[in-house]
């Protein structure tokens, strides 16, 4: 580490665990290349036997004197930190939610056939599978992907008729439209 002010320097060692979330733990101690490959066997040695507070103990005596957390990072370092944390949860989560809108998308067009309401949670789930193939489809847009239509039965489920089953205010019929009205557009323009 090298101060970008007075130009010290030091060699350090750390180690971090990182419990979920936004929970880690950090250690750090000056900087030994013998001691540093013993560590780090011996650290993943006991990652794989002990239960997770004994790791920690274990830690704590190879990095002796203060731990640290992301509270520690300065405001900015924290945010990039956060970032990186939410875009790994949120494409988990997204993942979770078109894995549901798939298994649910023929329970979901009955209910609309029957003039049934679509329970929230399936809403939300169509919500994020709709949005996700909208994204993507501007995406492949904007990267000078020509517009294709629907080739599949499954590609054929278009869009509209999913938003007008869902009957949620962020995506509607209309808004479905003019979206793909002015992708259309766009394709149009680009050829």
């Amino acid at each position: 580490m090298k101060s970008q002010i007075t130009h010290e320097q030091v060699d350090l060692t750390t180690c971090v665990l990182h419990f979920s979330g936004a929970d880690f733990r950090c250690g750090v101690r000056p900087h030994d290349a013998e001691r540093f490959a013993r560590t780090g066997e011996k650290l993943f040695d006991c990652f794989n036997k002990l239960s997770l507070a004994q790791v920690v103990r274990e830690i704590d005596r190879e990095f002796p004197g203060r731990d640290y957390t992301l509270r520690d990072l300065f405001l900015d370092e924290r945010r990039e930190v956060a970032n990186l944390l939410l875009r790994e949860t949120m494409a988990r989560y997204e993942s979770d939610y078109l894995q549901i809108y798939e298994q649910n998308r023929r329970l979901i067009d009955f209910l609309r056939e029957i003039d049934s309401p679509v329970p929230r949670p399936l809403q939300v789930a169509a919500d994020v599978a709709v949005t996700h193939e909208a994204v993507d489809a501007a995406r492949r847009l904007g990267a000078g992907e020509p517009w294709r239509r629907p080739r599949s039965g499954s590609e054929r489920a278009s869009i509209y008729p999913r938003c007008a089953a869902l009957s949620t205010p962020r995506c509607t019929v209309s808004s479905a439209r003019r979206w793909a009205g002015g992708a259309r557009r766009r394709c149009r323009r680009r050829s």
